[in-house]
């Protein structure tokens, strides 16, 4: 997320950097006041190990964190909101943000580029998660990174075993290439609704 000034953005960035891969950075600013963003945990255990890191990094910087959380569901809304009305946080955390919010905004030149927090942690990462987070900027005609990875996610297909053997199939018949997959399910529905 910009920040306002690069006084500011230097803070957003040591603290993404401080919490998110022990940096050395705390510390190395003067005392300002961040504000933080974070979607709320599924858990109760995910906001307090947040809540955790931020007061153990104001201790050590000296700085202040309104720290403030939003259900999964309203936190992309309400960073777009901000967005579009120039009042947004330092630091955003949406566990949607990867296709929800980061591609569009770095296309409009609306967040900042991350690269020297993510650059030398790049190793500890899949090659998924670099993906998602370097980003083009239309603006600045650069890609850079323009989120910190946080978490990995992956969609789930499920599907009901009794329906599956039903249509004449087992577990194993299930294909595992893309194409095929999705056309074995096409067929299976196909023949399901023949029977009725």
């Amino acid at each position: 997320m910009a920040a306002a000034g690069p006084h500011r953005v230097r803070l957003a960035k040591i603290l993404a950097a401080s919490l998110l891969a022990g940096s050395a950075y705390a510390g190395t600013a003067s005392a300002e006041e961040i504000t933080v963003w974070w979607n709320k945990g599924f858990f109760p255990a995910e906001d307090a190990a947040i809540k955790e890191m931020i007061e153990a990094w104001q201790k050590q910087s000296g700085n202040t964190v309104n720290l403030s959380f939003y259900s999964t569901g309203d936190i992309p809304a309400k960073v777009v909101s901000a967005i579009t009305t120039g009042q947004v946080p330092d630091i955003a955390y949406a566990d949607t943000a990867d296709f929800s919010i980061a591609p569009q905004q770095a296309w409009n030149g609306k967040l900042e580029d991350l690269s020297d927090v993510v650059g030398p942690i790049k190793d500890k990462y899949t090659k998924t998660a670099l993906m998602s987070s370097e980003l083009y900027n239309n603006v600045e005609k650069k890609r850079a990174f323009y989120a910190v990875p946080l978490k990995q996610q992956a969609l789930h297909n499920f599907y009901w075993r009794p329906m599956l053997e039903e249509a004449g199939y087992k577990a194993d018949d299930i294909p595992t290439t893309w194409d095929a997959y999705f056309k074995f399910w096409g067929d299976l529905q196909g023949k399901l609704r023949k029977k009725g």
